[in-house]
């Protein structure tokens, strides 16, 4: 680890279910256990992760994550404390229109990652659409 440089990344995610039977925010915090675990295993030594679901980064953040009853909170909170920085932060619907996209195109049932090289062409038109809108976080 280079203590003067440390590798750091941020990561936007979102989740999209077709299933009654897992909860929007046990999909939420899987996306966000699995961004870190990424993360940490690409090397990153500072993550901030970005997600449109309020009530799983209030759960995260909480100082009791590691008592939670959720064993994912519990988890996500295991994480955290073996890298150097974390930062999980709640961004609105409406600053997170490529994340939402790329999951909702993604196949209905598909629980892998998926890493794209170049971001599909609806991508691109979204962030600049993003570049050009009035920020909505001050």
């Amino acid at each position: 680890m280079d203590e003067t440089n440390p590798r750091w990344l941020c990561l936007n995610v979102d989740a999209a279910i077709s299933s009654t039977t897992v909860s929007t925010i046990q999909v939420e915090l899987w996306t966000i256990l699995i961004g870190l675990q990424c993360a940490k295993k690409e090397g990153f030594e500072m993550v901030q992760i970005q997600s449109d679901c309020a009530e799983a980064v209030d759960m995260v953040n909480n100082p009791n994550a590691s008592r939670n009853p959720l064993s994912l909170v519990r988890l996500i909170d295991a994480i955290r404390c073996s890298v150097r920085a974390t930062d999980i932060v709640w961004t609105p619907r409406e600053c997170n229109k490529p994340a939402n996209y790329l999951a909702r195109t993604d196949t209905p049932h598909s629980l892998e990652l998926i890493c794209l090289s170049l971001p599909p062409a609806e991508v691109i038109s979204l962030l600049e659409q993003d570049c050009l809108a009035t920020p909505l976080l001050q």
